[in-house]
């Protein structure tokens, strides 16, 4: 009902399916709890604010949805019809468009503390779940979820442009390594990050 008509007040709910206000506030608090809807206050003139629910973005993953799917489609059939070279042009213009739109933070900051920092939190805003520490003059940068999934497992370039972006917006002055990946099966991915020791003569 939520999906077709929108935000419903407990009595909508109750007069759709022919049940008591009341039961119909437990329902919806059973949703509430799951995190599937989310309530608004709808205030209309005078007198007490009506209570209005309506579908979560996780109430809404309910609901069949084949975007995953409809990507390795996409980019299946890029590679079959147009060629490997057009699948890696796909791939490369991608990274510069993730390059270009990082460092423009990146740059704005002078440590390489700072400039992971930045790194992460935009990570975090793609859906990656990214977090990272340091011990001693390593740094670890880790990512516990992966929101291109589907396409990595079609296409690992997408990880090696990824690994590549990564060392081109912390500079020559480091090395970048990817030591647990998650389409080998690890449970994460994380890049461990070292300066390079220049060697004195």
């Amino acid at each position: 009902m939520l999906k077709r008509t929108g935000a419903q007040s407990a009595p909508d709910v109750a007069g759709e399916f022919g049940i008591t206000v009341e039961g119909a506030r437990q329902q919806l608090s059973k949703l509430l709890e799951r995190g599937w809807v989310a309530p608004v206050s709808d205030v209309k003139g005078v007198g007490r604010p009506i209570l209005r629910y309506s579908l979560t973005e996780d109430g809404h993953r309910l609901f069949p949805d084949n975007h995953r799917e409809l990507t390795v489609q996409i980019l299946n059939t890029v590679e079959q019809v147009l060629g490997q070279n057009a699948l890696d042009a796909v791939i490369h213009a991608r990274a510069v468009e993730v390059e270009q739109r990082y460092r423009a933070m990146v740059d704005a900051v002078d440590t390489l503390e700072e400039k992971i920092e930045q790194i992460k939190q935009m990570r975090c805003e793609e859906g990656y779940m990214a977090e990272w520490k340091k011990a001693g003059d390593t740094i670890y940068f880790i990512e516990n979820h992966c929101p291109i999934g589907s396409a990595v497992q079609f296409c690992t370039g997408f990880c090696k442009a990824e690994l590549n972006t990564m060392q081109k917006l912390l500079g020559d002055g480091y090395e970048v390594q990817r030591m647990e990946h998650l389409p080998n099966g690890d449970r994460r991915c994380m890049y461990v990050i070292n300066p390079i020791k220049v060697l004195e003569n």
